[in-house]
């Protein structure tokens, strides 16, 4: 809650108690937007000449209506009270000078000094012999409320602030212990991943270092995984195609060679597709349940090997619109019995080589061009994308 500057400079509180401006409404204003006061001004400034007219408008439509009656009552058009334009205007300006001094009168009620006339201005303020102690003292309590409202706002504001650091600082401390407790066999897996990806672009002819080699070797290193050891029986990499509306198998870990190269799935259908559909990680305990059929279409098969599935959906990090890449499945050979702190373990872990496969898809491409260069006896820089001197 803040001051508008205006008010700090021109409408000090002692000066709104002395002429008796203040009132208990006036504490509305701290919360108001400075730019809101020439439009606030203007539809007061309107509300003050439609309540100035009331009376005098009364008396107007009160006439008017004495004389609608009386020529009805006497048949006579030209019947009427008499009164002219001047006597109207003699009302309304009469009207004007009693309520300027209604309200000057109760404002000076709540001030013990005046501001004299400008002929004896020289003496300074008058004091005001008339002056109420009862309506000060209540025009003092109304300002003293407003004082402490304030105060218990200003601390209001100042706790949520408190509050909102100290949950900054819980999140950030929250993230140092979980990068304190990240697996060291997670960042030497790293290590390897990135001289992979390296080995992926530079050494092109060698056959270990195709695209499906990469992806599969990622799955191999998400299944070293302490927690993932023992209890996976395959898993598999699977990416959007070009027009973006079916999921194709890019990487595989033990997974029959059948499926491998015929295997597509629309988005939105069957538990991939819909992985990526939704953009969420989703864990089935049991994959033999009428829920996991009913939601994601998994038949009752006496000859599955796998109890359990989780799926990771490959997504950009950081960004506010969800763009579908693909979708990691880990096909678990028992029921998944993992407790909440195993799976967010997990998940963090598929974080990292999801952007490890996003890298490699952003590599592809180019890796598809430096081959189809080398093939063409040309330099596999294209022109626009630097040469070999760097340029």
């Amino acid at each position: 809650m803040s001051l508008n500057p205006e008010f700090k400079e021109n409408d000090q509180i002692p000066d709104l108690v002395q002429d008796g401006r203040y009132k208990p409404s006036f504490r509305d204003r701290l919360t108001e937007n400075p730019w809101t006061y020439p439009l606030k001004w203007l539809g007061n400034f309107f509300l003050s000449i439609v309540t100035f007219l009331n009376i005098p408008g009364l008396v107007l439509a009160l006439l008017f209506f004495i004389d609608q009656v009386g020529q009805g009552i006497t048949n006579n058009e030209d019947w009427g009270l008499g009164l002219d334009i001047k006597i109207i205007l003699y009302v309304i300006v009469g009207w004007t000078f009693f309520m300027y001094f209604w309200d000057k009168t109760w404002a000076n009620m709540a001030r013990p000094t005046i501001l004299p006339i400008w002929f004896v201005n020289s003496k300074g303020l008058i004091k005001n012999p008339f002056f109420s102690y009862q309506v000060s003292k209540s025009y003092s309590a109304n300002l003293d409320d407003l004082i402490t409202e304030y105060a218990e706002e200003y601390a209001r504001q100042r706790t949520k602030a408190i509050e909102l650091q100290n949950t900054k600082l819980t999140e950030a401390i929250s993230k140092l212990t979980e990068l304190n407790q990240f697996p060291n066999e997670v960042f030497e897996s790293l290590k390897r991943m990135i001289e992979a990806l390296s080995n992926y672009v530079t050494d092109i002819d060698n056959p270990r270092n195709t695209t499906e080699a990469l992806f599969d070797r990622i799955l191999v290193e998400i299944n070293n995984y302490r927690f993932l050891q023992n209890i996976v029986r395959r898993a598999s990499i699977m990416l959007l195609d070009s027009e973006g509306k079916e999921l194709y198998i890019a990487g595989q870990y033990r997974l029959p060679a059948n499926s491998v190269n015929s295997k597509r799935i629309p988005v939105g259908q069957k538990f991939a597709g819909k992985v990526v559909e939704e953009g969420r990680v989703i864990w089935i305990p049991n994959v033999d349940t009428i829920e996991a059929n009913r939601q994601y279409g998994f038949d009752t098969d006496p000859d599955r090997q796998y109890k359990g599935i989780m799926g990771f959906p490959i997504k950009e990090m950081g960004v506010d619109i969800y763009k579908p890449i693909g979708v990691i499945n880990i096909h678990f050979i028992n029921v998944i019995e993992l407790d909440n702190l195993e799976m967010i373990s997990i998940s963090k872990i598929m974080e990292v080589y999801s952007e490890i496969i996003i890298s490699a898809t952003k590599l592809k491409k180019y890796r598809e061009n430096v081959i189809i260069n080398v093939k063409e006896g040309e330099s596999p820089f294209k022109k626009g994308d630097g040469d070999a001197d760097g340029k």
